[in-house]
């Protein structure tokens, strides 16, 4: 009963604040689970193995984050993105714009200002990183909506 702009609306008000706690708590084991997954990500060769392992990590910043109560919010959101109509969008937002590649930086990024202790830059860099999926998931929705209005 939702769909993807409120789902990216929720996300983008806990998953910075989850990357703010991460930087501030987590541990160097944490730190380590979360570079293994980003890579994990990035190397995988199809969606559903790329979904695990970027769904994977960012549980591991929110687990991190030390907030069991945060933790159990940001687990009923993630089960919402497992639907298989949010999995179809999501991927086909992340084919093309180098989406691997891209993904992976602001992972990067992130788990970076989360090793570097840097709450503030950990926020913002996954802020970023859901604003960039937000817009490509509007761009894909838009130009579905354009082609199905185009007589064919």
């Amino acid at each position: 009963g939702t769909n993807f702009m409120e789902i990216m609306e929720v996300r983008l008000r806990i998953e910075p604040q989850l990357a703010q706690l991460a930087a501030m708590r987590a541990k160097k084991t944490d730190i380590d689970r979360m570079r293994e997954l980003a890579l994990k990500s990035r190397e995988s060769q199809d969606a559903d193995s790329h979904e695990l392992w970027d769904g994977s990590l960012h549980r591991q910043i929110a687990q991190s984050a030390g907030n069991q109560f945060f933790l159990t919010i940001f687990d009923v959101v993630n089960r919402v993105r497992q639907d298989e109509a949010w999995q179809i969008i999501r991927e086909r937002a992340r084919s093309g714009n180098n989406a691997a590649v891209t993904s992976y930086d602001h992972h990067s990024a992130i788990i970076d200002a989360i090793e570097s202790r840097d709450p503030l830059r950990a926020g913002e860099a996954m802020r970023q990183h859901l604003l960039m999926l937000q817009e490509w998931l509007i761009r894909l929705t838009s130009l579905d909506g354009f082609e199905t209005k185009q007589p064919g």
